[in-house]
């Protein structure tokens, strides 16, 4: 600790993703000095492939129900931080939104634009941000004292945004890993979510390719534990598309868990059985191809073959498969194939109704390194703006 002693600064933000910029700009806007360090060269690198690059940043239906982890504290931080307060508060630094079905983008529909508007807003405030900052050691004394190739810096308070799911790729050695766990804290397994998963139970490589509407359970050890109904996509490996992403966090922690689970396909889940076996009938006593009209033609191949297989004489077999078509999960996608990932700060380590550190006065987590993840329509964005304005907001 050598190094020339910078100010003393209310808040130090590691990490000027999309939880950190929104945390620094709520401290700053209530008076507080804000230093934010960014490893990167740039702010909000993350932001700009969020949406397919259009970046969703908050959806018009939000509560707990749609995120994993602690449902009291997911809540505690989602009442703080609506999706009113989110459009306000984008409106705040320039960014018109568009609503379609329910999911918001800037109107310019490009990610790009949220992180200039952040840009502008983090340049026009007195918040010092310093890129390409490399963390030495993070230590706590009176203050925190934050050692870096950049110097010496001091802070009464210190969030800690990251990203979970770099850190993860990347490994120890580029995490900040060492110094979160030097301050007494546990990490949660981290897995994969928003991700396809290896599968075995059908011909896989010769669907390939083949997107149909469907619906997909998930059962773990034997019980069903829920289900989604969308465009399924048929991959080499596997099973993928926005239902399994839905249900992914879900079969990737039952997995880690090293519990049995499997998704359970229905193929047709506009009908019901009994109108399935009634079409069905009608089809198969009719044409040559009667999968035709149904299914993709991929799709109806393997049916019609499988069906010349089964006894003809049973049609309900056939409707069996195509109504309850039982997936073996083998294993998820790597991490980095996945969107997010599930994992994170143990959450019992927390202070209550808080995202600070119970171990470390002064300490916060924010955004992908709490143990919080939502399912697909701009769930995650939310929880990172959500999170960083709770921290923005709570430090004194």
């Amino acid at each position: 600790m050598s190094k020339r002693m910078d100010n003393c600064y209310d808040l130090i933000v590691i990490g000027a993703g999309a939880s950190g910029c929104m945390a620094a700009l709520t401290a700053v806007r209530r008076g507080k000095s804000v230093l934010l360090l960014e490893k990167n060269d740039s702010i909000c690198k993350k932001i700009l492939a969020t949406g397919n690059g259009r970046c969703n940043f908050t959806n018009q239906k939000m509560d707990q129900s749609y995120y994993h982890g602690n449902a009291d504290r997911i809540a505690t931080v989602l009442n703080r931080f609506g999706v009113q307060s989110a459009l306000d508060f984008f409106h705040s630094i320039g960014i018109s939104p568009i609503e379609r079905d329910g999911y918001y983008y800037p109107m310019s529909n490009q990610a790009k634009s949220v992180v200039t508007a952040f840009e502008q807003a983090i340049l026009q405030s007195s918040i010092r941000l310093i890129c390409s900052c490399k963390i030495e050691s993070v230590e706590k004394h009176q203050n925190y004292l934050i050692s870096t190739n950049h110097g010496l810096f001091e802070g009464r308070n210190v969030l800690i945004a990251t990203g979970l799911l770099n850190s993860a790729m990347k490994g120890i050695e580029e995490s900040l890993f060492p110094v979160i766990k030097g301050f007494g804290h546990h990490i949660k397994k981290i897995v994969p979510a928003l991700c396809g998963f290896y599968c075995h139970g059908m011909d896989f490589k010769k669907i390939a390719g083949v997107r149909v509407h469907a619906g997909i359970t998930l059962w773990v050890d034997g019980k069903k534990v829920a289900n989604e109904t969308g465009e399924l996509q048929i991959c080499d490996y596997g099973l993928s598309g926005i239902p399994v992403f839905q249900l992914s966090a879900l079969a990737g922690r039952a997995l880690a868990e090293r519990k049995t689970a499997s998704f359970m396909i229905d193929f047709l889940p506009d009908f019901e059985a009994d109108e399935a076996a009634k079409e069905l009938s009608y089809r198969l006593n009719r044409f040559k191809k009667p999968m035709n009209g149904l299914l993709p033609d991929k799709l109806a191949d393997l049916f019609e073959k499988e069906f010349q297989i089964m006894d003809q004489n049973n049609p309900d077999l056939l409707i069996k498969s195509l109504k309850e078509k039982r997936i073996a999960i083998e294993n998820y996608r790597e991490l980095r194939y996945a969107q997010t990932c599930s994992g994170g700060i143990e959450d019992s380590e927390l202070k209550e109704n808080s995202l600070e550190s119970a171990l470390s006065d002064g300490l916060y987590f924010g955004g992908e390194l709490l143990d919080v993840d939502g399912i697909c329509g701009g769930y995650n964005l939310h929880w990172a703006w959500a999170s960083g304005y709770a921290v923005g907001s709570d430090i004194v």
